[in-house]
């Protein structure tokens, strides 16, 4: 007898095995949880920020964190969603959570925001600098908030259906969430609108959306700055017959902030032996290019000035480093930082970190004394018109305690770990302030060596630091801020100059009229001139108004 209940359980098995079950959580689910997780424990800085800014006093201070909370969410969702394609979702999901982990720690720590210039400066670290920013903290941030969620986002199976299904629908869901995020807002769009007027730094507190966005700059842009003609053509006009060999020692100085320079009206002695050299001239107005060395570097040595440059224009314009040496000026580069970025092409460069001097260097690298004793191996072997650039590692953080020898620890208790947030400010300081007395002596042992050789070389030495430093103001430690964001500490930058008695006779420079004018503001925008203005050069690249010296040739 026919037995229909048999068939219509055969009948079901076959269509079980055409159409198998679909198991696991749908992507829309695993993209929300990431955007939750993300806006929850990865934004810590952005929250604190918000809520030191605006204190939930009122309901609509209150309402306004649901609201921003509820439309970040939802933006991130968006975003995530348009990852969601099968072989997509997990390794970009996996990507974006250890970024924002890594993003988070550097936030958190040191206050920081992570824009190009903070990138490039990543891109451009050395292996000693990457050494000192790595601790424990940094480790269990990429533990648990990157490497924790990567396990359980790869360990959750995730149900996707055919991908001309699965398109449309990520594209809606996306649609959806970014209507919903914009919705919310406008909810409360009056009150949020005036939050972020007056703290418009808030945005750039957005984790991961900010340093990712930031990064796009980074990347080569589709149509190269055409070459600008302007100093590719240089001469030097005739020195007097009693001239000597002119030479300029420029100490580009590493992270010194003006504001702890004793020259500079700063109540502790950081300057013993500079505040009495009698020729020094003390520029005590002067701001930096950028915040960060991968951005000020470049721009200091670059005709352009800080309100056009840009490292694709840069390369389109000549430094002047190249138009010295186009003019016949020969030019030395001795290193103990990390690098030259790019603007010691064709010089006489040596890399000085990692010398042989056992009195100075170690396994971490050397103190900044070994530029002094290269300096005068390249004086006693002069024989015309020379520039020699000296870059040491000056004050850089966050090991700032490494950066001089025991005998310069003046001012104790001094902070003596890298982690120095986790110091107190007056241990910051002291140890901050350690590196500008061992740069006063540095210095001054520079000088000391250009006036022995009076007799054969007309000389000068220029010291000009890169930026500024935070040290726990505000919260904010280090540098790299963006610019109009970036405090003074970060911005207002020493800068000094030496000319010998010989070489400012020569030249016509009248010293009065040199200190009279050591009050006046000035900038990077000044470097370009004035070095070429000290050797004579001719060329249609040189403005003699940006020239610190020019006002005060006889």
């Amino acid at each position: 007898m026919f037995n229909t209940e048999t068939v219509r359980d055969t009948r079901t098995a076959e269509r079980s095995e055409r159409v198998p079950i679909r198991a696991g959580r749908p992507a829309a689910a695993v993209t929300l949880l990431c955007a939750l997780f993300v806006v929850i424990f990865d934004n810590f800085h952005f929250w604190a920020s918000l809520y030191r800014d605006t204190p939930p006093e009122s309901m609509e201070a209150v309402a306004m964190y649901g609201i921003v909370f509820i439309a970040l969410v939802m933006i991130y969702n968006a975003l995530f969603s348009l990852l969601a394609l099968r072989w997509l979702l997990k390794p970009m999901l996996s990507l974006i959570l250890m970024v924002a982990a890594a993003c988070a720690y550097f936030m958190d720590a040191f206050g920081v925001i992570i824009n190009d210039s903070m990138l490039r400066n990543v891109l451009e670290t050395d292996a000693g600098e990457a050494a000192e920013l790595l601790s424990p903290r940094l480790l269990i941030y990429l533990g648990l908030l990157g490497v924790l969620p990567c396990v359980l986002l790869w360990r959750t199976p995730i149900r996707h259906g055919a991908l001309s299904r699965e398109v449309p629908l990520r594209l809606i869901t996306a649609i959806l969430s970014l209507m919903i995020g914009v919705g919310v807002l406008f909810t409360h769009y009056k009150y949020i609108s005036f939050v972020a007027r007056q703290h418009n730094e808030l945005r750039y507190l957005l984790n991961p959306y900010y340093p990712v966005w930031s990064a796009r700059k980074l990347l080569p842009s589709r149509e190269a700055a055409a070459p600008d003609p302007r100093g590719r053509t240089a001469t030097q006009a005739a020195a007097t017959v009693t001239a000597k060999p002119t030479v300029l020692v420029l100490v580009v100085g590493e992270t010194a902030r003006a504001a702890n320079f004793q020259l500079n009206g700063y109540a502790r002695t950081t300057n013993p032996r500079l505040s009495d050299e009698p020729l020094l001239i003390n520029y005590t107005q002067v701001t930096s290019c950028g915040t960060a060395t991968a951005v000020s570097v470049p721009c200091m040595f670059s005709r352009l000035p800080r309100s056009e440059f840009s490292h694709d224009k840069a390369k389109a314009n000549v430094d002047f480093v190249q138009v010295l040496q186009t003019a016949g000026v020969s030019v030395y580069w001795r290193e103990n930082d990390g690098g030259c970025k790019g603007v010691c092409v064709g010089t006489d460069f040596q890399d000085l970190s990692h010398g042989v001097a056992p009195d100075l260097c170690d396994e971490d690298g050397c103190q900044d004394g070994v530029m002094i004793r290269s300096l005068s191996a390249i004086l006693d072997h002069l024989r015309g018109d020379t520039l020699i650039v000296l870059h040491p590692q000056g004050s850089h953080g966050p090991a700032y305690y490494r950066r001089y020898p025991e005998a310069f620890r003046r001012f104790t208790p001094d902070c003596r770990t890298q982690q120095v947030q986790t110091c107190s400010q007056p241990e910051i300081v002291n140890a901050y302030d350690n590196t500008i007395v061992y740069t006063d002596d540095i210095l001054a042992e520079a000088i000391a060596q250009l006036r022995r050789r009076a007799d054969s070389l007309d000389t000068a030495m220029l010291y000009l630091s890169d930026h500024g430093e935070s040290l726990g103001e505000n919260g904010l430690y280090l540098h790299g801020m963006p610019y109009s964001l970036a405090p003074a500490e970060q911005t207002h930058v020493p800068f000094m100059l030496w000319l010998s008695p010989q070489l400012e006779a020569h030249a016509g420079l009248r010293r009065h009229c040199l200190l009279g004018n050591a009050d006046i503001s000035y900038s990077h925008d000044n470097l370009f001139h004035s070095v070429l203005g000290l050797f004579r050069i001719r060329t249609d690249a040189y403005e003699p108004e940006m020239d610190i010296l020019e006002e005060c040739r006889g």
